[in-house]
């Protein structure tokens, strides 16, 4: 089934009269990210397939948002691809949302929640109905590298004030990168990569010089 062409496609009725499935029971991780996701949806494959994969082993459920671009799109596809049952699948829309897309998204059988008319109001419902989150936002020398002279200091995205949401932080709050649990994870396994990949190193080199002492000694 091509996902992609169903959800890209705007609704031609206003309230579909097809029920969605009941609510789930077991937790929910809602699922964020920026709408740029690169090349081949590369962002995505770097940093959510793993977390996703270990979340489906987890019998979790999953809320994602509507948009048919960037993660909310990827995310859709690959959980329908997975496969898991699309009953596990809560997608949260505003108002204007589920008029364009409400229909599409529940013909392939996953839950619609309206939420709000902004996507703000949507987002916090995301977060107050789910868990746990995946998400990612670009570290600031990644967005500098991605938008150039476009980028500006201080703006928090969607992605972002998920996260602080979730920790009661404002928009206003200061909080500095290494004081975020997403990178300072991601920081601590480069190291221990980097220190493995160094050991390797050494070990090669141990064994290079080795061979040719022998050498010398023949």
């Amino acid at each position: 089934m091509n996902t992609q062409s169903l959800i890209d496609t705007p609704s031609q009725s206003i309230i579909s009269q097809e029920p969605s499935p009941p609510p789930p029971s077991a937790p929910d991780i809602a699922i964020s990210s920026p709408l740029d996701t690169g090349p081949d949806a590369s962002y995505f494959h770097t940093h959510y397939v793993s977390r996703i994969n270990a979340a489906i082993s987890s019998g979790h459920h999953f809320i994602i948002g509507p948009i048919p671009s960037g993660v909310d799109a990827d995310a859709l596809t690959y959980l329908l691809a997975y496969p898991i049952p699309a009953s596990r699948i809560s997608i949260f829309v505003t108002i204007a949302e589920e008029r364009l897309w409400g229909d599409k998204f529940r013909s392939l059988g996953v839950r619609v929640v309206i939420e709000g008319a902004l996507p703000r109001e949507r987002d916090a419902a995301m977060t107050r109905e789910s868990t746990h989150d995946i998400l990612r936002w670009r570290r600031v020398v990644e967005v500098r590298a991605l938008y150039g002279q476009r980028w500006r200091e201080g703006v928090v995205t969607g992605t972002e004030l998920n996260w602080r949401r979730r920790r009661g932080f404002g928009v206003g709050d200061v909080v500095r990168e290494e004081e975020v649990d997403i990178f300072r994870l991601e920081d601590e396994q480069r190291a221990v990569a980097e220190a493995e990949a160094g050991k390797v190193r050494r070990e090669e080199t141990r064994t290079k010089r080795g061979r040719g002492r022998r050498y010398l000694t023949c």
